[in-house]
């Protein structure tokens, strides 16, 4: 259940107010891969049960007060040649785009794709990526690489945005202490 929902863009939030048959550890698993929270209290009334409940519709300030969470995301990886990636580790599922280029062998986490379906998340919410460098041959190597994070997804008011962040990394010499304090 939890992978076709995160693979259709859709969170699984679970809220319980009792303790006992309420099946939360067979579902919890739906609700990881699709970003979503679970709740769970001896009432309704307890206050964990309305904070927790509270928490999840902060709005993000603006005039139009839209929720502070967005739905339906989708992260890619893009890297210069010398870097691929593993995996990911967080709320996510893997797309299956096995054909790119920066795929690493060695798979970490949520690994084998340079593509993550994210059901929902908040401000709050990280992933974790996982990169292997290749040809570390000092002939083959460049002095630095490029990593780019092709995020897109639909905020609470339906609007579809896309974010990209590149970032340079410089690569050290490990025989001569290059780029590290001593």
């Amino acid at each position: 259940l939890g992978e076709r929902a995160a693979a259709a863009g859709h969170v699984i939030d679970i809220f319980a107010g009792a303790m006992d048959q309420t099946g939360v550890a067979e579902m919890r698993g739906a609700t990881v891969k699709t970003g979503g929270f679970v709740v769970l209290d001896d009432a309704f009334e307890g206050d964990v049960f309305k904070g927790s409940f509270k928490h999840m519709f902060v709005t993000d300030g603006s005039e139009e007060q839209n929720l502070a969470m967005s739905f339906s995301g989708q992260i890619e990886v893009k890297c210069s040649p010398e870097v691929k990636v593993c995996g990911a580790i967080g709320a996510a599922y893997p797309l299956e785009k096995k054909q790119s280029k920066c795929v690493a062998e060695r798979e970490v986490g949520l690994g084998g794709t340079s593509s993550w379906a994210i059901g929902g998340c908040d401000p709050g919410y990280t992933i974790s990526f996982y990169f292997d460098v290749v040809n570390q041959d000092s002939k083959n190597l460049k002095d630095q690489c490029y990593l780019q994070f092709v995020t897109t997804y639909k905020n609470s008011s339906g609007q579809t945005i896309q974010r990209v962040t590149t970032i340079s990394k410089l690569f050290a010499d490990i025989k001569t202490k290059d780029g590290f304090e001593s």
